[in-house]
């Protein structure tokens, strides 16, 4: 009777954990406001241009995303080096895409975590240049 009764109660813990874990990540979007973060939840300044004022070789890419369902272009420092990091969607439910470039258009290729991770914790300046947002480009 005693093995039933320990089943019982793992089994309940191993629910209550399932449960747990559904409300935390569903707290978690409701709070999040990932496009006007660089990290998801670091808030950064918004300083819109025009894409004509974009470098050049970032218009370009702009453009390749176009039929996107949003854009979002921060410019921040790293390594002292300027930046951009590019997120992207393909529609409200796809996956978001992310790459960074450096100031003259080299792409950046996180090949291990660890350097993903120290680029997410030394990264810094960020601010918001250029969005677009179901078909509609951001102005201010």
């Amino acid at each position: 009777m005693s093995n039933l009764k320990t089943y019982v109660m793992r089994t309940k813990l191993l629910f209550a954990f399932l449960l747990l874990g559904i409300f935390g990540c569903i707290n978690k979007i409701e709070k999040e406001e990932p496009w006007i973060s660089i990290h998801y939840y670091d808030p950064v300044p918004v300083s819109i241009v025009a894409k004509e004022e974009l470098p050049e070789w970032l218009g370009i890419i702009v453009d390749q995303w176009e039929s996107a369902f949003f854009i979002y272009v921060f410019k921040g420092e790293w390594q002292e080096s300027t930046i951009y990091n590019v997120k992207y969607t393909l529609s409200r439910d796809s996956h978001r895409f992310d790459d960074v470039y450096y100031e003259n258009g080299e792409h950046i290729a996180f090949v291990e975590n660890s350097i993903y991770a120290g680029f997410r914790s030394t990264s810094k300046n960020w601010e918001l240049i250029f969005q677009i947002e179901d078909g509609v480009v951001r102005t201010e």
